[in-house]
């Protein structure tokens, strides 16, 4: 069954507050040494100890500390560099409340490049029901687009969809299969439903379509003569 999804995504992040977070578990810092180190870093920028700490809270479901389903495709995503559609995908299997955002955004841009925070608060009302949480974690989802350079904030609440990003690494295309997966509650996809996947608006994915992706957690799988499909195997579902 789909997992409930949960909100949990209720703080804004800059591009460097990730990287750094990234590059202290990417050089094996303990979890404990990292939450320290972590907090110091933010000490400038966000002085008031609570906004820290929640800050970190969030993080640490991404990079620090994910769930067990979790764990190995964070482990894959340390091998990587901290490009944008690495913590992206993080973002989306960690909080599927984040994929919804993203969701929501790319289905609104690919009508306009120009969209407002209003419809897309308005939207998710529609999915989350009317609630200050809502609001507050949105517009923190939205200025975390932001901040990684997908967005462009015209003021007023007012956003232009940034160029796509080209994927060049082939190395993260299990990443964006698995995330995709997870973040929708499933468990399989065809691939051209990931390929065309509105959470991931920001980025050109068209490799996905000549790629085979078949490893411990993913088996590829063809119905017919032309659907294709990827599957999370049994035991990491």
């Amino acid at each position: 069954m789909p997992r409930k999804i949960e909100i949990g995504f209720d703080r804004y992040f800059k591009r460097p507050w990730m990287d750094y977070c990234f590059n202290l578990m990417a050089a094996g810092t303990d979890r404990k040494q990292a939450r320290e180190l972590f907090l110091d870093f933010l000490m400038e920028e966000l002085p008031g100890k609570d906004g820290r700490r929640k800050t970190f809270t969030v993080i640490n479901r991404i990079w620090v500390s994910p769930s067990e389903e979790l764990t190995a495709l964070r482990d894959d995503a340390l091998k990587l560099r901290p490009d944008t559609i690495v913590h992206w995908v993080m973002c989306m299997a960690a909080y599927p409340f984040f994929a919804s955002v993203a969701e929501i955004t790319g289905r609104l841009s690919s009508l306009d490049d120009r969209l407002s925070k209003k419809q897309i608060i308005r939207r998710l009302y529609e999915k989350y029901g009317d609630r200050e949480i809502v609001e507050r974690a949105g517009r923190h989802v939205l200025r975390t687009f932001v901040e990684l350079g997908v967005l462009i904030s015209k003021g007023r609440g007012l956003y232009q969809k940034a160029e796509k990003i080209q994927i060049v690494n082939k190395q993260i295309l299990p990443l964006i299969v698995e995330a995709t997966i997870r973040a929708n509650g499933k468990k399989m996809m065809p691939v051209k439903e990931i390929v065309q996947n509105f959470p991931l608006f920001p980025f050109r994915l068209h490799q996905l379509s000549h790629e085979i992706i078949d490893n411990d957690r993913i088996e590829y799988a063809r119905h017919g003569l032309d659907k294709e499909i990827y599957i999370l195997k049994n035991q990491y579902r």
